[in-house]
């Protein structure tokens, strides 16, 4: 034989033993839940067998049949009254209907729990069909379906932490490695475990109907911190408070059997289905996040690409446009000294006026591409022009400056800052009639610049449809930063921040 097929017998030996102590173990903790024998094969071991299957590869059914059909014949060995043989036949015909279902299985919560559904609403009508004969029809209905609620999810959860999520390498760097206890998250547990023991074992009587709405409270918390999986989870301590509150699994115990399997059945669709809910939500809030996250970065991106064009076309204006000016003046003075009956006089002045227009509109186009102050000073001190040339001084007015660096910072935060500082400092210039501005920078990991003055303020309406104030809220909000204006009779204020941008 190769190696696959050795590797492929050595697993499904071990697949055959395991399985084998699992279906009876659970034939026993069903036996002590219900009134007959043939209920406890169809209740948790049968859901057992079904989970198995549509978690497993198709080449190990055979395996997990066998299991279970040798746990059958051990059952007829030693209690030989009972219709084990129907039960087999049930067990025969739910391969067909696995292998037809598990076509459509997906690796993903709801295309599986979608798929577990059918397959249990599958097993549980020809259970029905075929099993009416074995026990009360009720009960028939109840346990297939209450088990599959219960230990379906349970498969899916073991084979997707399992096999599914990422698994480290063992080296020997685990030995340094410190182990974290999630004490939190233990005691949580614990504690809901044991209140819902506590109400389902010692409540008085009188207060029984308050009882399920305790089952809601573990659920709702889990749902909202783990998610569906923690959803389940809490049904799972429900289930066992449930059942350590159920005592009496005799025949004439029917009735509270019902109420046991209804109990479970409900609370364990309403945890999952809230999971869900709650799953389905938060995934949809992180793809938001994640694509808000996404969009800022890219914007962010654009503005630095947009500030790099902007100095590349301003540098490449002030070069030779500049020079191309300066060599028409240059040309239209030596025509005017080699002139001496003065026929072009008139024609070369035209051309040097015409010049100094160009050259002062591409000044001007070059001051709103970009502040060339910043490639000749520093920043404090393009700043502190700045405001000299706003002329607050002469005005009369108190103006403080306060730049602090933490940080060295890009390109593009320098000039966002400059920009907004002048267009601000320009407001308060022009409408504010304010007496005392203070401006504080802060450069670092997150850059922050706060405008304040004492001026008349302006209405909500102004901030809205303000192109200035609009543009910076835009700029700013683009490059993931945040931006508050707040004005008052009284006065002013601008407080923004800026993240880092390499």
């Amino acid at each position: 034989m190769n190696n696959a097929t050795v590797n492929w017998v050595i697993n499904a030996l071990c697949i055959l033993f395991f399985v084998l102590c699992a279906w009876v173990s659970l034939w026993v903790i069903s036996r002590f839940l219900l009134p007959t024998n043939t209920l406890a094969v169809v209740f948790l071991p049968f859901a057992c067998r079904l989970g198995l299957i549509i978690t497993t590869r198709r080449a190990y059914w055979t395996a997990i049949y066998l299991a279970e059909w040798l746990a059958l014949a051990l059952l007829f060995h030693y209690l030989p009254n009972q219709d084990w043989l129907l039960l087999g036949l049930l067990s025969a015909l739910s391969w067909p209907i696995c292998h037809i279902l598990t076509a459509y299985a997906h690796r993903r919560h709801w295309p599986f729990l979608l798929l577990a559904s059918v397959a249990g609403l599958s097993q549980s009508a020809t259970i029905i069909s075929l099993g009416s004969s074995l026990s009360n029809d009720m009960l028939l209905l109840l346990a297939p379906l209450t088990a599959m609620l219960i230990v379906l999810p349970c498969c899916y959860l073991l084979t997707f932490y399992l096999f599914s999520k990422p698994w480290g390498m063992v080296s020997a760097r685990i030995a340094h490695t410190s182990i974290r206890f999630h004490w939190r998250d233990g005691l949580i547990c614990s504690a809901a475990f044991i209140f819902n023991l506590l109400i389902q074992t010692q409540l008085p009587p009188s207060l029984d109907r308050f009882a399920p709405f305790c089952l809601a409270i573990p659920i709702i918390l889990f749902a909202l911190k783990y998610g569906w999986q923690g959803a389940f989870l809490a049904t799972l301590f429900n289930s066992l408070a449930l059942v350590a509150a159920h005592t009496d699994a005799s025949a004439t115990a029917t009735v509270a059997t019902v109420e046991l399997l209804l109990s479970l059945a409900v609370q364990t669709m309403t945890g999952i289905g809230l999971g869900l809910a709650v799953q389905r939500q938060r995934d949809l809030t992180t793809g938001i996040q994640q694509q808000l996250r996404k969009n800022q970065y890219l914007s962010r991106q654009l503005i630095s690409t947009e500030e790099k064009i902007r100095r590349d076309i301003a540098r490449e204006l002030h070069d030779d446009v500049g020079q191309n000016i300066t060599a028409i003046k240059t040309h239209a003075n030596i025509i005017k000294r080699l002139d001496n009956d003065h026929a072009y006089t008139s024609y070369l002045q035209v051309i040097e006026d015409m010049s100094m227009n160009i050259y002062q509109s591409t000044k001007t186009l070059l001051a709103q591409l970009r502040p060339t102050v910043l490639d000749d000073v520093s920043f404090d001190e393009a700043v502190s022009q700045l405001v000299h040339d706003m002329g607050f001084v002469a005005q009369g007015i108190d103006i403080r400056l306060s730049i602090t660096h933490h940080q060295a910072v890009s390109d593009t935060v320098r000039v966002t800052l400059y920009r907004i500082c002048q267009e601000a400092l320009n407001n308060i210039h022009k409408h504010a009639n304010a007496r005392h501005v203070a401006v504080v920078i802060s450069l670092g990991h997150t850059s922050t610049l706060h405008v304040t003055d004492d001026g008349c303020g302006f209405t909500p309406k102004d901030t809205v449809n303000g192109f200035g104030l609009k543009g910076i809220r835009e700029r700013v909000m683009a490059m993931g930063g945040d931006c508050d204006i707040q004005s008052t009779e009284h006065g002013t204020s601008l407080t923004l921040s800026l993240p880092h941008i390499p």
